[in-house]
């Protein structure tokens, strides 16, 4: 066999062996390091953005707005962790049980969603970059017809763009 023969052959089976390689998803405009410091803070991608969900981590009782201060502490924390890889801009959604009326969940939400904005603030994140909206109880993750059910569905979830858009210094804390 000659040598270009063999090297031909060679060519051709390291072409054929990384077409079997597991290939990266296509780049969400995030880079590496930021999509590792959401992963690390608790953040899963959907198809809206990269998705933190803190109902697990931070509920509302009935009727308030307040956060619980070592609550707020995490959150800080996260904020300055996703500034550290220039990620400053995210959509704050509150949530509600059903308790009370729509119109009152809904404002009521929205406090919510604020009370986490000012947090991401105090963390370092750029206020102007930070959208809150709330959603009443329009989402529930769970049954209201329980009170387990009514706890979950008071939360506050923050979605960060998966196309980088909006990214880059923020300010410091």
């Amino acid at each position: 066999m000659s040598r270009v023969s063999r090297l031909s052959g060679a060519g051709l089976s390291l072409l054929i062996l990384s077409g079997c390689q597991t290939m990266p998803p296509p780049a969400s405009g995030l880079d590496a390091r930021q999509v590792a410091a959401l992963r690390a803070q608790g953040f899963t991608e959907t198809e809206s953005g990269w998705l933190f969900d803190i109902s697990s981590r931070l509920l509302f009782p009935t009727d308030t707005s307040e956060i619980d201060p070592a609550q707020a502490e995490t959150v800080r924390r996260m904020a300055g962790a996703l500034c550290a890889v220039d990620i400053r801009s995210a959509r704050i959604e509150g949530h509600a049980d059903n308790t009370g009326t729509a119109d009152y969940n809904r404002q009521l939400s929205e406090r919510r969603a604020l009370a986490v904005v000012n947090v991401l603030v105090e963390g370092g994140m750029p206020r102007a970059r930070l959208r809150a909206e709330g959603l009443g109880d329009t989402q529930p993750i769970e049954s209201n017809a329980t009170a387990d059910g009514r706890a979950e569905n008071r939360r506050v979830a923050i979605i960060v763009p998966s196309s980088g858009e909006g990214q880059g210094p923020c300010a410091t804390p």
